[in-house]
Protein backbone atom coordinates (compact mmCIF):
# COMPACT_ATOMS: atom_id res chain seq x y z
CA UNK A 1 0.00 0.00 0.00
CA UNK A 2 1.40 3.73 -1.21
CA UNK A 3 1.65 6.15 1.46
CA UNK A 4 -0.93 9.15 0.56
CA UNK A 5 0.49 12.56 -0.39
CA UNK A 6 -0.95 15.41 1.32
CA UNK A 7 -0.37 18.92 0.57
CA UNK A 8 -1.50 21.94 3.12
CA UNK A 9 -1.91 25.66 2.24
CA UNK A 10 -1.89 28.04 4.87
CA UNK A 11 -2.61 31.34 4.05
CA UNK A 12 -3.12 34.39 6.15
CA UNK A 13 -5.93 36.82 5.31
CA UNK A 14 -7.57 34.59 3.22
CA UNK A 15 -11.38 34.44 2.70
CA UNK A 16 -13.40 31.27 1.89
CA UNK A 17 -14.55 32.68 -1.21
CA UNK A 18 -11.26 34.26 -2.44
CA UNK A 19 -10.15 31.51 -4.59
CA UNK A 20 -11.67 30.77 -8.26
CA UNK A 21 -12.68 27.18 -7.10
CA UNK A 22 -14.53 28.37 -4.38
CA UNK A 23 -16.82 31.07 -6.67
CA UNK A 24 -14.83 33.94 -6.46
CA UNK A 25 -15.43 36.06 -9.93
CA UNK A 26 -12.35 39.02 -8.90
CA UNK A 27 -9.70 36.34 -8.67
CA UNK A 28 -8.50 33.89 -11.30
CA UNK A 29 -6.79 30.58 -9.72
CA UNK A 30 -6.39 27.94 -12.53
CA UNK A 31 -3.36 25.73 -10.75
CA UNK A 32 -5.35 26.14 -7.48
CA UNK A 33 -8.10 24.88 -9.21
CA UNK A 34 -6.80 21.95 -10.43
CA UNK A 35 -5.66 20.97 -7.58
CA UNK A 36 -8.77 21.54 -5.94
CA UNK A 37 -10.52 18.83 -8.60
CA UNK A 38 -8.34 16.09 -8.68
CA UNK A 39 -7.91 15.92 -4.85
CA UNK A 40 -9.99 16.97 -1.65
CA UNK A 41 -11.38 20.14 -0.32
CA UNK A 42 -12.48 21.24 3.03
CA UNK A 43 -14.83 23.73 3.23
CA UNK A 44 -15.64 23.30 7.16
CA UNK A 45 -12.80 23.67 9.38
Amino acid sequence: MEKPNFIIFLTDDQGYGDLSCMGSPDVQTPHIDGLAQGGARFTSW
